[in-house]
């Protein structure tokens, strides 16, 4: 999820539940790292940011577009 009043730098959220995760977008080298989450599972979040480095090019380019 992209807010469209959040800050910079690029980032997404996943939440389910009580369960919530953020992750930095790293645009130029087409990767994301973990920036913060709560009780979200280990197998959870190993498969929410594997799903979000796979889409990591199309994520930038909504960021893009959301906060220009």
């Amino acid at each position: 999820m992209i807010y469209t009043d959040d800050h910079g730098p690029p980032h997404v959220h996943a939440t389910d539940g009580s369960q919530s995760a953020s992750f930095w977008l790293h645009c130029a080298e087409r990767r994301a790292s973990l920036r913060a989450r709560k009780h979200m599972a280990g197998q959870v979040l190993s498969r929410v940011q594997n799903f979000i480095e796979a889409n990591v090019e199309v994520l930038c380019e909504a960021w893009k577009e959301v906060h220009q």
